[in-house]
C-alpha cells in the first residue's frame, strides 16, 4: 500500500492543538493514539491537581506545563519530521517552491499576526499583534471580562476574529501560488474545526464549569493575600455537590449596595452560615455568643478602632452595631482585613447562588500568598 503524501505543517498544527491529532492525519495510527491518551490524562490530573487543596501551586504548574507545553512541542516537532521524511521528493520539492500556506496557518495559530509576517504582510501582521494583545490585556485590566454580557461578547469576538484570520493567512499564502485551482478546502475547514473545539470552546467550557483563572488585587484579604497582587486559581466544581464551609475563601458576586464596584467579583471568608447569629466586635468575629477565627490571620492594624466609631460607619451595618441572623440560605463573609473590607457588614449575608467557586491556590505576585489547608 502506497502512503500518500501528507503536509507536515498540517500535521504539525494538529499535534501543536492537542497531541497525537498530527500523527493520525499523518498515518501513523499507534503512536497518535499513544500521544492522544497521554494528553487527556494530562489535562484530567492538571484539573485535578488545580482543585485539590492539598497539592501545591507549583505542583499544579508543573503538570500543567508538561500537559500544554512540553507534549505538544514534543509531538509537534515529531509530526512535522516523520511526515516530510516520509513524502515524495517530488511533493517537498513543490511544497518548499513559495511560501507554505500550512507554515502561514501554524504560526497564525501561535500568534495571530505572525504568519501574516512569515507571508511579508508586514502592516497586516503587527496590526492584528496589537489587536490582540489590546482584547486580551485591556478588558482583564480595566475589568470588562468580569462583566457577564462583556464577556460573553469578548469572548465571541475573538472566536471570530481567531477563525478569520487563520483563513486569511492560508487565502493570502495560496494567492502567491495560483490561488484555489490544485488545493482542497476540506483540511482547511476540519482544522478550523478542531482549534475551535480545543483551542477556544474546551478552555472556556474547563472555565467555565471546573477550574478558573483569576488574578485578586486589593487589601482585603491581607495577609493572607498579597495586597499588591495575587494570581488565584477558583474551584468551579466542588460547590456543584457540596455547600460552601466556614473557613474556605470563596470568589462572589456582591448583593447590590451603594458601595462595592458593579459586576466586579469580590475574595471574601466565609464565617457564618445561614442560621447563625454573628456580631463583629473590635474586629473580633462572636457567632452564637463565641469567639470565632476560621482559620484565618486577622489583620487588624496597629490602631483598634473602638465600638463607637464603628457604630458611626455607614459600612457597618450588618452584625456590628447589634447580633445579626444570618438567613438560611446566605453566608456571612468577612475580609482578613478587617480594617479595610467591604464585606457582609456593608451588605449583609451572600445568596449561596451569589457564590462563584472558592479558591484553592494562590501565588501573588510578589511574593506567596498561602491559604490554610
Amino acid at each position: 500500500m502506497i502512503r500518500p503524501d501528507r503536509e507536515p505543517w498540517l500535521a504539525t498544527t494538529f499535534s501543536w492543538l492537542f497531541p497525537g491529532l498530527g500523527h493520525l492525519y499523518a498515518g501513523m495510527r499507534r503512536r497518535g493514539v499513544c500521544l492522544l491518551i497521554l494528553a487527556v490524562v494530562l489535562r484530567v490530573l492538571a484539573v485535578v491537581c488545580a482543585i485539590s487543596i492539598q497539592i501545591s501551586f507549583w505542583t499544579f504548574v508543573l503538570v500543567s506545563a508538561v500537559g500544554n507545553f512540553i507534549l505538544p512541542i514534543w509531538a509537534a516537532r515529531d509530526a512535522f519530521r516523520n511526515t516530510r521524511s516520509w513524502n515524495t521528493c517530488d511533493f517537498e520539492k513543490e511544497r518548499t517552491a513559495g511560501k507554505d500556506p500550512w507554515l502561514a496557518v501554524f504560526l497564525s495559530v501561535l500568534l495571530r499576526g505572525l504568519g501574516h509576517l512569515y507571508l511579508r504582510r508586514w502592516f497586516t501582521g503587527m496590526f492584528l499583534i496589537v489587536a490582540f494583545t489590546a482584547l486580551f490585556v485591556v478588558p482583564r485590566v480595566s475589568g470588562l471580562v468580569f462583566m457577564p454580557w462583556a464577556g460573553l461578547l469578548l469572548f465571541i469576538t475573538t472566536f471570530l476574529l481567531s477563525i478569520f484570520v487563520l483563513a486569511h493567512s492560508y487565502v493570502a499564502a495560496l494567492s502567491r501560488r495560483g490561488g484555489w485551482k490544485t488545493r482542497s478546502v476540506t483540511p482547511l475547514l476540519l482544522l478550523v474545526a478542531t482549534y475551535c473545539v480545543i483551542d477556544l470552546l474546551m478552555p472556556f467550557t474547563v472555565g467555565r464549569f471546573f477550574v478558573a483563572y483569576m488574578i485578586g488585587i486589593g487589601p482585603s484579604m491581607a495577609p493572607t493575600f498579597n495586597e499588591r497582587g495575587a494570581h488565584m486559581l477558583l474551584d468551579r466544581f466542588t460547590y456543584r455537590w457540596r455547600d460552601p464551609a466556614v473557613g474556605e475563601i470563596v470568589s462572589l458576586v456582591p448583593p447590590k449596595n451603594s458601595y462595592s464596584p458593579k459586576h466586579f467579583n469580590a475574595t471574601k471568608r466565609i464565617v457564618a452560615v445561614g442560621g447563625e447569629t454573628v456580631q463583629v466586635v473590635n474586629y473580633r468575629v462572636y457567632v452564637n455568643g463565641k469567639e470565632r477565627e476560621p482559620l484565618s490571620r486577622v489583620h487588624r492594624g496597629l490602631d483598634v478602632i473602638s465600638d463607637e466609631s464603628e457604630s458611626d460607619n455607614p459600612y457597618y451595618a450588618y452584625g456590628v452595631r447589634e447580633p445579626y441572623l444570618v438567613p438560611e440560605g446566605r453566608y456571612f463573609v468577612l475580609g482578613d482585613n478587617r480594617t479595610n473590607s467591604l464585606d457582609s457588614r456593608c451588605y449583609g449575608g451572600v445568596p449561596r447562588k451569589n457564590i462563584v467557586g472558592r479558591v484553592v491556590k494562590s501565588h501573588g505576585l510578589y511574593g506567596r500568598a498561602r491559604i490554610p489547608k
